[in-house]
């Protein structure tokens, strides 16, 4: 197991000397791989990019019968754990009490060349033309080798779109991985909210995806609804997760398609006819905006493709965004755009900040501004 020096440890998106080559590698000797470290790469693989606050939060817990990792002949050595409280995953072997240990862990994984640290993210940093100080988390994306290690099953679980992902991940710009973290970070919130409420259960993407869409090519466009709008037009619309909560004793389930709203794209464009006089109730369904989502969503909900295509009986669209003056921007142009239509039940709105609070107890609004709960 290579040792990163202080000198290295300053360069944080240039790994360590010893390792520039797969000779180098050969003869010093990579990291002892634990189960908990495949599991790490396996869930940055799944989201393509996560930071250490997204991964600390995956595979930490203050339970006070979780062990501290300890290291002995150079190797990280953890004491099963066969009971937890209820904060706990079923698996709590995966979990660790400290951060900290998730954080050297991951800076052996990237020095070994099985993650990688983009340097795009140092863009994040920048906020109306100012670079922000203070430690922000550290953001990384799987490798080939990563990928090549974690195991065949594992690959499998993940498919062939996100297996290519490690080639195209150093041409992403700031606005993608700032996009990609933030659907992250509703993906993490609904798997803890499951870890904390024991009474419910996460569907699986299989379950969600149905008999109809067994092949996986990426996980969000099995779920695109293309309703027609016109003779030979349609309006694709592409969500960017997809979850299901369901709660065994009652079998019920809710399932939710999730669009994060970053603030990169207006809530509404409005279509100009030849006149140049813009109708207040249009919407320019030819560019991208929130609402052209909400119409297409609403459209295919009328056409009732969530039970052709999806094989679902109902859902609803979960709108994640940035702030709450934004969610009330989008409650009040849904709410002209669909009147009276039942379809307005359909949509739910709230804030990143409160997702990453916690999805159960986040302040979630429906159109008429009324608070609703996501858990069956």
């Amino acid at each position: 197991m290579h040792v990163v020096t202080t000198g290295e440890r300053r360069r944080r998106f240039k790994r360590a000397e010893s390792f520039k080559s797969e000779a180098a590698w050969s003869r010093a000797g990579r990291m002892r791989m634990i189960e908990r470290d495949l599991d790490v790469l396996e869930a940055v693989a799944r989201h393509r990019f996560l930071d250490t606050r997204q991964i600390a939060a995956l595979f930490t817990c203050d339970c006070p019968k979780l062990p501290q990792l300890v290291r002995r002949a150079g190797e990280m050595v953890s004491v099963p754990v066969k009971q937890h409280h209820d904060g706990c995953a079923a698996d709590g072997d995966a979990l660790v009490r400290s951060e900290k240990h998730v954080a050297a862990r991951l800076l052996e994984l990237y020095h070994d060349g099985f993650l990688d640290r983009p340097v795009t993210q140092l863009q994040l940093r920048i906020k109306d033309g100012v670079i922000e100080k203070g430690s922000v988390p550290m953001v990384y994306n799987i490798t080939r080798d990563g990928l090549s290690v974690i195991g065949s099953a594992r690959r499998d679980r993940l498919g062939s779109a996100r297996m290519s992902w490690a080639a195209k991940n150093i041409e992403t710009g700031r606005t993608f991985i700032e996009h990609t973290l933030a659907v992250a970070d509703v993906d993490i919130a609904v798997t803890l909210a499951v870890r904390r409420q024991k009474s419910l259960e996460r569907l699986s993407e299989a379950d969600l995806r149905g008999d109809k869409n067994k092949t996986d090519s990426s996980v969000s466009r099995a779920f695109t609804l293309r309703p027609r709008l016109q003779k030979n037009e349609d309006l694709a619309v592409e969500c960017d997760l997809a979850f299901g909560l369901g709660h065994p004793p009652t079998r019920k389930a809710f399932r939710y398609l999730v669009e994060v709203d970053t603030g990169s794209m207006p809530v509404r464009r409005p279509r100009r006819p030849a006149d140049g006089r813009a109708p207040a109730s249009s919407v320019d369904l030819k560019r991208t905006s929130v609402m052209r989502k909400v119409v297409g969503y609403a459209k295919a909900y009328e056409q009732e493709l969530h039970k052709s295509v999806l094989g679902w009986q109902a859902f609803r669209v979960l709108i994640v965004t940035t702030s709450a003056a934004r969610v009330e921007n989008c409650r009040h142009e849904i709410a002209a755009e669909l009147g009276s239509s039942r379809v307005r039940k359909l949509f739910l709105m709230t804030t990143l900040e409160d997702v990453r609070r916690g999805l159960l107890e986040a302040r979630i609004v429906d159109v008429d501004g009324n608070q609703v709960s996501l858990a069956p």
